[in-house]
């Protein structure tokens, strides 16, 4: 997946689409957009699309964990629904595990909002 998204963004098919709405809305500049998707998509590739913009200066510091956080935030579900609960519906059953995963998920996603919050609050 690593692999694919890279490919994809250096031959410029993830940067011909226009999110600059999506940039506006969530407060994140919008050349940090690209690198957000592909955070959710695979972690590694977010990160490592993300992290040149960060030399260069195209975005501070704060910005870039602003990013990451919003990216964490829509990667979480998709992430407990693919890892979390395959294991802890067949460890604790399909009832209590499934209860698990989603009381841990959504304290999970409100925490990150919280700091998501506190970082768009402190900016």
């Amino acid at each position: 997946m690593t692999f694919l998204v890279l490919y994809l963004s250096r031959e410029g098919i993830l940067q011909s689409l226009d999110v600059t709405a999506l940039a506006g809305f969530f407060s994140v500049p919008p050349e940090t957009i690209i690198p957000l998707t592909v955070y959710v998509a695979s972690p590694k590739a977010g990160i490592t699309l993300l992290g040149p913009l960060i030399q260069n200066g195209g975005i501070s510091e704060t910005k870039a964990i602003m990013v990451l956080m919003l990216g964490s935030l829509f990667m979480l579900p998709f992430y407990s629904l693919r890892s979390l609960l395959p294991n802890y519906t067949g460890v604790f059953g399909m009832r209590l595990g499934l209860t698990l995963v989603i009381f841990s998920t959504s304290i999970s996603m409100l925490v990150r909002m919280s700091v998501l919050v506190a970082l768009l609050i402190a900016t």
